[in-house]
């Protein structure tokens, strides 16, 4: 019984952690995005199809984080 209940505490806390750790990154990677967009501007910015793919990527992690 007393391991079931640890297991439960312990599964609500790793719950908790990682849906606030999954804001953290998505928010530290959005700003660095943001920023590689403000050094090199919008249009050399969107010359690289990485920094594309990072930009769509974040978008879609944020819609489906927020919705």
């Amino acid at each position: 019984m007393t391991i079931i209940l640890i297991e439960i505490v312990i599964t609500l806390c790793y719950d908790c952690i990682s849906d606030h750790a999954e804001f953290v990154f998505l928010a530290s990677f959005i700003c660095e995005g943001l920023l590689k967009m403000y050094g090199l501007g919008l249009q050399l910015y969107f010359q690289s199809s990485f920094n594309i793919f990072d930009c769509v990527v974040s978008n879609r992690s944020d819609s489906l984080f927020t919705g």
